[in-house]
């Protein structure tokens, strides 16, 4: 098992030294970070933006899987505490017959999934990371990285230290081009709309999944309300996010139906573009790619940070059982668990916005065979719970 190296710090000199630097502060970022430094590793973590200066409070689908490893980090109670959880998950076709609902108690669990606010999450991960021991800096992002004398020099906006290896989990840094790292992007031509919603009847835990010849319009329980996620061609998509609050209800109850009842208020809207990112590979020596900065995915069936945090626990315990010159073999060893995620959503993507001769019956009939097929019905949900591998 890899140990701290107190020979390590002291040849360092004027430069502190850790065994870890995790680069940015996302929830991938504070998990990985939590995690390494909770199994007694020295962790350095840069975040790119100013302490509290989160932008918006977009909404984010935990599986139980996440769940179960944010447990495992000690979180579980604090994630209780800002989490909806998701008791069920009703699928249909807009104007199509065929749907389906899983439950929980079908796949025999609690809880399909939690839903959690952004800032929520950070707020919940923040105070976890100085405990742990993780030294944390703020408004300090990582600007460059060179391999000397057996160890990574890191230069951040706060200065320079060095490591044993380096986890990029900041989707929106220039250091994996700077380091080789090729990343491949495919847009989608369309943009997911998201806001926050209420209807005139509770959730009750249900998630809703509505797909439409467009794209897919999920509303996901949050609270007293719905989170929103409605994606459509980008033109329609940012006309939405525009439209009067009137309007914006009347156009979202056409669109999705009464089965969660009539909604009565819209807030937060805004739109973006959706593409498939990936990086190629994921590993270079003791450098890392993990969360957003390895991929980002289509939003339907919220697969993008369960991968991550999937990915983070499993280097952590490389990293532990085997120390840095292990992670090369990270892409090897997780390359089945991310070609099987991206492929589910790529599927579904595919299956539920095509329009061919006779595809959206055999969609109904897919679905209705899903509804009555008990144990397909309770695979598919541990599935999507519990990961895709």
């Amino acid at each position: 098992m890899w140990k701290p190296s107190s020979v390590a710090a002291e040849a360092a000199g004027a430069v502190e030294h850790f065994q870890v630097v995790v680069a940015g502060g996302g929830p991938v970022g504070r998990f990985t970070a939590l995690a390494a430094a909770r199994a007694g590793l020295s962790v350095a973590q840069f975040e790119a933006r100013p302490r509290g200066g989160e932008a918006g409070d977009r909404t984010l689908a935990l599986s139980r899987n996440s769940w179960l490893l944010m447990d495992a980090a000690g979180l579980g109670p604090a994630v209780d505490a800002i989490a909806t959880p998701i008791v069920s998950i009703h699928v249909s076709q807009r104007g199509r017959l065929g749907r389906t609902v899983m439950e929980a108690t079908d796949a025999g669990l609690p809880a399909l999934g939690h839903v959690v606010g952004y800032r929520d999450l950070l707020g919940a991960l923040e105070p976890a990371l100085p405990a742990a021991g993780v030294k944390i800096t703020w408004d300090a992002p990582v600007t460059g990285a060179t391999f000397e004398q057996d160890r990574w020099a890191v230069s951040t906006g706060a200065g320079n230290v060095s490591c044993d290896a380096i986890l990029i989990a900041d989707g929106g840094a220039a250091l994996p081009g700077q380091l080789g790292f090729e990343i491949r992007t495919r847009d989608y031509g369309a943009s997911a709309l998201v806001g926050r919603v209420e209807t005139d009847l509770p959730p009750s835990g249900r998630a809703w999944e509505r797909f439409t010849p467009a794209g897919p319009l999920a509303l996901l329980p949050r609270g007293r309300g719905y989170a929103l996620v409605w994606v459509d061609v980008p033109a329609r998509a940012e006309a939405l996010a525009a439209l009067p609050e009137p309007v914006f209800l009347a156009a979202l109850q056409e669109a999705f139906g009464w089965r969660a009842g009539r909604f009565t208020a819209a807030s937060d809207r805004a739109a973006w573009p959706l593409a498939l990112r990936t990086a190629h590979p994921r590993a270079r020596g003791a450098v890392l790619l993990l969360g957003n900065a390895a991929q980002t995915l289509h939003p339907v069936a919220g697969q993008g940070l369960n991968l991550g945090l999937r990915d983070a626990h499993a280097a952590v315990e490389l990293l532990l059982a085997e120390g840095p010159g292990a992670l090369g073999r990270f892409e090897t060893l997780r390359r089945a668990d991310r070609t099987a995620t991206i492929a589910f959503t790529e599927g579904l993507v595919r299956l539920f916005t095509a329009d061919a001769p006779l595809l959206p019956t055999l969609r109904g009939a897919g679905l209705t065979a899903l509804d009555l097929a008990a144990p397909l019905r309770a695979g598919f949900a541990r599935t999507v719970s519990l990961g895709i591998s």
